[in-house]
């Protein structure tokens, strides 16, 4: 897999970050598997390209996602010092997420779009942080939307549900990652729902703050479903 991901790197710069998705893929479907992870899907996933939104519970959702889809990842530039999970995500040509100014946020929109525009699927957690799962997802940030309008790319939004409640690694979890890491695989299996909604096509000319707002009611309204089904 290492020795694949080296290679990659040698090829033209999209032809080897598309490679790298399917490297990606190989190497997120083994971690699954080390976790226990056991996913049920709704939806077709055929469907899925382009720009692919999710809400954001943990960081097992990156091996959630990139188990079944070939992406490309936009994780928050802190997570390059993860331990393991970042030197994993760096190898893997990831656009790093900047948002300490605002020519960062420009840069990220432009790498955005040029992924998209070059047939690569990219994930985006537009939430911007991680959330406990329990109530209506976190605002959306409007610049994920951008990629989408520039690229005239579908949005592909998802959602993910953990049947367990310690899965999530919210924002106010004051939780060292190793010691979260250890307890999710000490729960030995993880049960998950991922829901693919059907895909949200751009309006002409449209507007990347509108977008957002149509796009987050769309999933919210749908995860406040799924939570009251399986809370019944």
């Amino acid at each position: 897999m290492a020795s694949y991901a080296m290679l990659c790197w040698l090829l033209p710069k999209w032809k080897s970050v598309k490679a790298l998705t399917m490297a990606s893929k190989i190497w997120a479907y083994g971690a699954v598997k080390i976790f226990g992870l056991k996913i049920k899907i709704y939806g077709n996933k055929q469907k899925v390209r382009g720009l692919v939104v999710s809400n954001h519970l943990s960081y097992v959702d990156i091996l959630l996602l990139g188990s079944i889809f070939p992406l490309r990842f936009a994780p928050k530039s802190d997570v390059a010092k993860w331990p393991v999970l970042g030197w994993i995500l760096g190898s893997s040509r990831p656009i790093w997420v900047d948002r300490s100014s605002k020519y960062a946020s420009l840069d990220t929109m432009k790498k955005f779009s040029e992924t998209v525009r070059n047939g690569i699927n990219l994930i985006a957690f537009p939430e911007g942080t991680t959330s406990d799962g329990k109530g209506d997802l976190l605002p959306f940030k409007s610049t994920t939307f951008e990629a989408a309008i520039h690229g005239n790319v579908p949005i592909c939004p998802v959602l993910i549900v953990y049947e367990q409640d310690n899965i999530s690694w919210a924002r106010d979890d004051h939780t060292p990652l190793l010691i979260h890491g250890w307890r999710v695989l000490q729960l030995f299996q993880i049960r998950a729902e991922l829901h693919i909604l059907e895909p949200i096509v751009p309006p002409d000319g449209g507007r990347r703050k509108e977008l957002c707002r149509d796009v987050y009611n769309i999933m919210n309204e749908r995860y406040r479903e799924i939570i009251s089904a399986n809370n019944s």
